[in-house]
């Protein structure tokens, strides 16, 4: 059946007037109620325009109703259900959806008391005229959602939905009510004609003010954040988090709430993935603090582990290494540093005791360093226990800046019930791994696989460790051995700052997940960035950020400067002055750099690079120079980037396909 609406909200606000009236209340909502799959938002400035202008509305009417307006975020298809149902009090929620894609959007909150009607819009629906098709489905106690059937856990009391054609009268529940477990509901929407608007109902006079005070209060909303994603086959994938009783649930966020900050309010998915941070007690104190207010101000589970436990603010760090045998670390050199942190104890004086402190067998290296390689199998297997069954788990280093945009839409398009470990190809001993200041991200199936399937693996390891240079390239030699080689996921996750990218057409329209290496300045300066960004819920792309921050910080020419050029090496040049000049007559250079003995040129790169101090005690100075009027004809002729793949993406989400952020504005 179809029911046709004058008015956007009329039918929305309807059914929610209804939700006072009945026994059983039930609120689904969805962003993209007015744009089916099959519409490109893109394609009109006008009529995108329209649609922002009618999100803010349902927003505005959501507030008056007291409702939270961040159900109309952009990534979910299905923002969840509560129900409570007045006369039991007892809530039910709704789980694990799965379907074909052809089960497409407009939900409309809908009530039928005493039982629950699945909502679904028919295929091709233009978003000219709102339409919406109520049809029912299938109560049964499993927690499955096929095509064309509802299940729910637990067994509702059902009945026949009965609306009339004005959506003026509360159905009331059947005489007798019944418990069946397979109870299909029959079709009873009358189609409204076009240019009818809707009425509220009229409460009946002989409802107490009582109950309509309780009922009132009683309107409950919860979001449960059903993530999708759908492989070729057209399957649909979401967390395998059960929510039947208080041991099935997800654990409470880490101290470090980020969704709470100001400034996350349109970002969303952060229930779908665990960030772990490693890093050590030579640097945590300097390092964690802007990383937890930058980079992961907007994360609700991060977990950090280190070499020493203590605490920063209200966030605790785990120590990686407090389950290695002590047969394994008593004799050990390269537990020294383990040992000495502990008997320090103030984090402030290890900083300016041992942060300096050299390997006693590799004198070029850090002993933190060397202690480092031991943490990483160990926290894999840590924040299974703590943290298990998410869908993903990104692994970074305390110097690792994530672009939660761009996470949140990545692993929406990936299937955490396979093994996957993606991260940026690097090499030792010709021996693929994911480089771990990038960043590694890791499926639950992945996870599993490790911690529980080959449970005891790094224990395993230890022994061997002393004689391996990396905790990353390890790891991954473990995993390939369990058959989950490297997925190369370069450059959206990449090893680089905003400062080293080599910005070019390589890599321009790829979207950007992490940056490493990077200082509290440059974390600051990412996430002002991300702040002003006009859409924060979009993947951030590298052209965007070249265009849009990069950019403005480039001079004309900087001493003490490495700006990265090489793509060619200009031969007979004695001076930076010559340097430069050969590049101002080659029409094609857009930098160049002087190293006191060579000028390089390029041609195909722009980067801002880095600083270099004087070298050797000789007085040489390296130069670099830029050609900004070239550089910003070279931007502007690159082609505009359409909408972005992931690497290894099985199919885009609904909120891909749309390519729509109804991210909020404060």
């Amino acid at each position: 059946m179809r029911m046709e609406f004058s008015d956007r909200f009329s039918g929305l606000e309807a059914a929610l007037e209804l939700l006072t009236e009945c026994d059983l209340f039930a609120i689904d909502l969805v962003s993209n109620i007015y744009l089916p799959l099959d519409y490109r938002i893109r394609d009109s400035s006008e009529e995108q325009a329209g649609h922002r202008t009618a999100a803010m509305a349902i927003k505005e009417q959501l507030a008056k109703w007291k409702l939270s307006s961040q159900i109309w975020d952009h990534d979910q298809l299905m923002i969840g259900r509560l129900c409570w149902h007045r006369r039991s009090k007892q809530a039910y929620r709704s789980v694990e959806i799965r379907g074909k894609r052809t089960i497409k959007q407009l939900f409309i909150p809908t009530l039928v008391s005493g039982s629950i009607v699945a909502k679904s819009g028919k295929p091709n629906i233009t978003p000219i005229t709102p339409i919406t098709t109520i049809t029912t489905a299938t109560i049964a106690t499993t927690r499955r959602f096929e095509t064309g059937r509802l299940q729910f856990g637990g067994v509702l009391p059902t009945a026949q939905l009965q609306v009339n054609a004005r959506l003026t009268k509360c159905p009331r529940p059947l005489a007798s009510r019944r418990h069946d477990a397979n109870i299909e509901s029959r079709r009873l929407v009358q189609p409204l004609h076009e240019t009818t608007m809707l009425k509220l109902p009229i409460r009946p006079p002989t409802r107490s003010l009582g109950i309509r005070l309780l009922v009132a209060a009683v309107i409950l909303f919860a979001l449960v954040q059903l993530h999708l994603s759908y492989n070729s086959s057209g399957k649909i994938y979401q967390s395998v988090w059960k929510w039947s009783s208080g041991t099935d649930r997800p654990g409470s966020p880490s101290p470090h709430n980020g969704t709470l900050r100001e400034g996350c309010e349109g970002l969303t998915g952060f229930d779908r993935v665990v960030i772990i941070v490693k890093t050590g007690a030579t640097e945590a104190e300097k390092k964690i603090p802007t990383q937890l207010k930058t980079s992961l101000r907007c994360a609700p589970y991060v977990y950090i582990f280190s070499d020493m436990a203590q605490t920063i603010g209200e966030t605790p760090i785990y120590d990686a290494l407090d389950t290695i045998s002590p047969s394994l670390t008593e004799e050990n050199p390269d537990f020294d540093l383990y040992r000495k942190q502990y008997e320090i104890g103030d984090p402030e004086r290890i900083m300016a005791e041992l942060s300096g402190l050299k390997d006693a067998r590799i004198t070029s290296d850090l002993a933190a360093w060397t202690l480092d390689k031991y943490k990483n199998m160990h926290i894999v297997e840590k924040i299974w226990a703590m943290k298990p069954e998410m869908d993903f788990y990104l692994h970074i280093d305390a110097d690792t800046y994530v672009v939660w945009s761009s996470l949140i839409t990545w692993i929406q398009r990936l299937d955490p019930s396979k093994e996957s470990y993606m991260g940026s190809l690097a090499l030792i001993n010709g021996l693929p791994f994911g480089h771990g200041g990038s960043g590694y991200l890791m499926s639950r199936e992945a996870m599993r696989a490790f911690a529980v399937t080959h449970n005891g693996t790094a224990a395993k390891w230890d022994s061997r460790m002393h004689e391996e240079c990396c905790g990353d390239w390890t790891l991954a030699q473990a995993l390939k051995e369990y058959n989950m080689p490297l997925k190369n996921s370069w450059p959206t996750i990449n090893g680089e700052t905003q400062s080293t990218i080599p910005f070019g057409d390589d890599h321009w329209c790829q979207p950007l997940v992490t940056l490493h290496h990077i200082s509290n300045v440059e974390a600051e300066q990412l996430a002002a960035f991300e702040a002003e960004r006009e859409n924060k819920s979009s993947p951030l792309l590298y052209s965007e950020l070249f265009n849009d921050l990069v950019s403005d910080t480039i001079p004309t020419r900087l001493a003490s400067w490495d700006n990265l050029s090489k793509n060619v090496i200009i031969a007979g040049v004695s001076s930076a002055d010559a340097c430069f000049s050969a590049c101002q007559d080659k029409l094609s250079c857009l930098q160049a750099r002087w190293n006191g003995e060579q000028c390089f040129i390029d041609t195909k790169h722009v980067s801002f690079g880095k600083r270099v101090d004087v070298q050797d005690g000789e007085g040489v100075r390296w130069e670099s120079m830029w050609n900004k009027t070239r550089i910003a004809q070279w931007a502007a002729q690159k082609k505009e980037c359409g909408k972005p793949e992931f690497p290894f993406q099985e199919r885009p989400t609904v909120a891909a396909e749309l390519d729509v952020a109804l991210a909020w504005e404060k």
